[in-house]
């Protein structure tokens, strides 16, 4: 995404890359290197905890959201270093589309309430509440 955006801005442009693996964060800034880009550079930081005095003109995310606990939180504090009429972009995936289409397909609801069934089982074992939170409402989904 960092090379991508880089490219957009130009060389009079910033790009800043934030990751809280270190090991991509140093794939990422030999692919910079590599690709000649002098306008990039990256924060070692979990996204929910950046910290900048700086305003930027953007925030661009790209399959982030799904794996925190509170987007919500995320994009309000992310939003926080974008300038008045800024844009805030994050691109997500959406399953809903795919779930409704599979679910009339046999061998995927069968697929689904086995896997389903087994993850309940196991998490029953650990933890009963949690449980039926998360996979009741699968099994309910794939019974109809």
């Amino acid at each position: 995404m960092a090379l991508l955006l880089a490219r957009l801005v130009g060389s009079s442009g910033e790009v800043v890359g934030v990751e809280r693996d270190p090991r991509s964060i140093s794939r990422a800034r030999a692919r910079v290197a590599e690709a000649g880009l002098h306008n990039v550079q990256f924060i070692e930081s979990d996204v929910a905890q950046v910290r900048s005095d700086k305003l930027f003109d953007a925030a661009v995310g790209r399959y982030i959201l799904m794996f925190v606990p509170d987007p919500a939180s995320v994009l309000r504090s992310v939003s926080q270093f974008v300038r008045p009429g800024g844009v805030l972009v994050f691109q997500e995936a959406s399953y809903s589309p795919f779930l409704a289409a599979a679910r009339p397909l046999p061998l995927w609801s069968a697929g689904a309430l086995l896997l389903a069934r087994s993850q309940t089982v196991n998490l029953m074992q650990s933890s009963p509440t949690r449980c039926s939170s998360i996979f009741g409402n699968l099994l309910e989904h794939f019974q109809k």
